[in-house]
């Protein structure tokens, strides 16, 4: 059997590198930083339905062990993994509406995640601090 030139070992050295030197360089995709965060439900109706995605994937993944939050309370939403930082959420509410916000929010940076709605235009809307 034919050992393997140095050069094709080197190259395929390097493709096993490549995406631990690309993290290295422009940051974690996946982060081991704390993303649990505080749900605040600033809306009159209860949220009995929470999901996350990963920011432009848009396949919902229903957040294990979330409790219905009744209006203007708060909970906190607490992850059992590292993960990417960068998350769309999409919550269900108790008159069978759900809403989502594909611009999603950076848990990394941001620890509460408010949901209100504006009686003027009609519009469910988040923000993050």
């Amino acid at each position: 059997m034919a050992m393997p030139s140095m050069k094709r070992l080197s190259n395929r050295v390097l493709w096993l590198l490549l995406p631990i030197i690309t993290m290295v360089w422009h940051g974690p995709v996946w982060a081991e930083n704390n993303r649990n965060f505080s749900l605040v439900n600033h809306t009159a109706l209860t949220i009995n339905g929470l999901w996350t995605s990963v920011n432009g994937d848009r396949i919902w993944h229903w957040v294990k062990g979330f409790q219905n939050l009744g209006p203007n309370s708060s909970s906190q939403i607490i992850f059992d993994s590292s993960g990417p930082c960068q998350i769309q959420f999409q919550i269900r509410l108790n008159d069978g509406s759900e809403h989502s916000w594909p611009q999603g929010v950076n848990l990394c940076q941001n620890s509460q995640v408010t949901v209100t709605f504006d009686d003027n235009t009609g519009i469910y809307s988040v923000s993050y601090k």
